[in-house]
């Protein structure tokens, strides 16, 4: 772990894999949320719905690992 956050869910508790499972598990909505929302014709709302996509991949990157890689990949997208 080498993040520089410190979250209050423990970690590893739900698997020996996944340091923050909820956060990470969580994040699964925003990648369902663009998937299945669709406007044909706005291609704005459709950039908007890749970037929610990586927001969402990148969430779950990060506290599935706690890397500071993956921090990056979380928080970058959200600015």
């Amino acid at each position: 772990i080498e993040a520089n956050h410190a979250f209050f869910e423990p970690h590893y508790m739900m698997s020996p894999y996944i340091v923050e499972w909820f956060n990470c598990t969580s994040s699964i909505i925003y990648i369902l949320l663009a998937l299945t929302v669709s406007f044909p014709k706005d291609v704005f709302l459709n950039t908007a719905r890749g970037w929610l996509v990586l927001v969402g991949v990148g969430s779950m990157l990060f506290h599935g690992t706690m890397r500071y890689m993956f921090q990056l990949c979380d928080e970058i997208p959200m600015v």
